[in-house]
């Protein structure tokens, strides 16, 4: 699997020179066009994220303390999920959280 940094062709692995690149611009007119790429891709990659869920699916939600959890995703919103979680998690049983911190059973 090639790597995003492989496509992009930057150096050693990291994205510094591309950064400096779009530091380089100073104006917001050309840099707009940086701007819309940017939170195009942002959507498209979190679109891509949500479409792995579904409503009544098994997940394990990542929480703060660096467990996984097991919930059930209720509902799918523009930007997370909806979920309720199970035992043994004793706060709160409802939270909307990203993608990023789910993953299926």
């Amino acid at each position: 699997m090639t790597s995003t940094y492989e496509k992009l062709d930057v150096t050693n692995g990291d994205l510094t020179d591309l950064i400096c690149d779009i530091q380089l611009i100073k104006d917001n007119k050309e840099l707009i066009h940086i701007w819309n790429a940017v939170r195009n891709q942002w959507e498209f990659n979190l679109k891509r994220e949500l479409s792995k869920f579904y409503c009544g699916q098994d997940v394990e939600c990542k929480f703060r303390d660096g467990n996984y959890y097991p919930a059930i995703v209720e509902k799918i919103n523009k930007k997370t999920v909806g979920i309720k979680v199970s035992l043994p998690y004793d706060r709160v049983k409802k939270y909307n959280v990203s993608p990023r911190y789910l993953r299926a059973n």
